[in-house]
């Protein structure tokens, strides 16, 4: 991936980066969960208190509610995914290029942490924004958008994650006559380590440094006013990642 920023010349192959960085770090969402990501729940200290469960997650991070739309009609769990504020940050410029690349086509969501704003029913939109960006992918990476998914699966596998907390990851049914009747999956600890797991998966991937030299390629392509507003960002973001 670090070989890939380095080879993308246009605006379109650092996008395509970005949108894959984005659903590595999104627990390997799907394109079509990207464009969901409009509908998703937003929570911060805001969870039932009276929920024990639910109120793990009263601990001042930013946590984005999503079902899947591939299983939305399913008895999947919804994913309750913990966010810093790289994925903010990587949104937000990804918005910035995506303004210059679709002037006027009016498919952004105003919303800060969510990136599009179409209808997915409408095909010929979405083959006509994903593909292209698939066909730049494959150029830098030779993978597709789907290997994200597979690329973070991998991930957890190498770090001995249960197959329960990867299938709650993932946002998968329970795969198993046992995890399916008998395995509570509400529980505290077992919300304590999906959470944890999430952490160590982006840490093995190096996320936060991938996402700090993606975003200083961004800055080849922004307008002058946008280049001060992102170059600010990132010197504080990369001072404490030196510090660290």
């Amino acid at each position: 991936f670090e070989e890939a920023i380095q080879k993308a010349k246009d605006i379109y192959e650092v996008q395509a980066l970005a949108l894959y960085l984005l659903m590595f770090g999104l627990r390997g969402m799907y394109n079509s969960d990207i464009v969901a990501l409009k509908d998703a729940e937003y929570k911060c200290n805001d969870f039932d208190k009276k929920n024990p469960y639910l109120n793990l997650f009263n601990d001042g991070n930013k946590y984005i509610i999503h079902r899947r739309v591939k299983t939305k009609n399913r008895s999947n769990d919804d994913l309750v995914i913990r966010i810093d504020d790289n994925i903010p940050f990587l949104l937000n410029n990804l918005k910035r290029l995506f303004k210059i690349t679709h002037k006027g086509e009016n498919i952004l969501s105003s919303n800060k942490l969510a990136l599009f704003d179409y209808d997915l029913n409408n095909l010929k939109i979405h083959k006509r924004i994903w593909g292209r960006y698939q066909k730049k992918l494959i150029k830098l990476l030779d993978y597709n958008f789907k290997t994200a998914r597979k690329t973070y699966n991998t991930y957890a596998t190498e770090l001995e994650v249960s197959n329960t907390v990867r299938n709650i990851l993932l946002g998968h049914s329970p795969q198993s006559i046992n995890e399916k009747h008998y395995i509570n999956r509400r529980t505290i600890k077992i919300s304590e380590k999906v959470q944890q797991a999430h952490v160590e998966i982006l840490e093995d991937f190096q996320f936060e440094d991938l996402a700090m030299q993606l975003h200083v390629k961004m800055l080849n392509f922004l307008s002058e006013k946008d280049k001060k507003t992102v170059g600010k960002i990132l010197k504080s973001k990369i001072k404490r990642i030196n510090i660290v």
